[in-house]
C-alpha cells in the first residue's frame, strides 16, 4: 500500500470512529431526556468527552446539549 492508501484508510476510519462516537452521544442524551439520573448515561457521556478530548467538535456540541438539559 501507498502512503496515499495509508492515508485513506486513515481517514475512512477516524470517520468511522467519529459517526460511532456521535451516534453513542445522541442516544445517551435520548435516554437522559426521558430520565436525567438514568444509570450512568450522564458519566457515560462525560467519559466519551474525556476521549475525544475538549477541542472535539462533538464534545462542544453535546455538552453544550447535556448542559442545557441538566440545568
Amino acid at each position: 500500500p501507498t502512503r496515499d492508501d495509508h492515508a485513506i484508510h486513515l481517514h475512512r476510519r477516524n470517520r468511522e470512529q467519529e459517526q460511532q462516537s456521535r451516534k453513542a452521544l445522541e442516544l445517551l442524551l435520548a435516554i437522559l431526556k426521558t430520565d436525567k439520573n438514568y444509570g450512568d448515561a450522564r458519566k457515560t457521556m462525560l467519559d466519551i468527552f474525556k476521549s475525544l478530548g475538549n477541542g472535539d467538535p462533538l464534545v462542544t456540541e453535546f455538552q453544550r446539549q447535556l448542559f442545557s438539559l441538566l440545568y
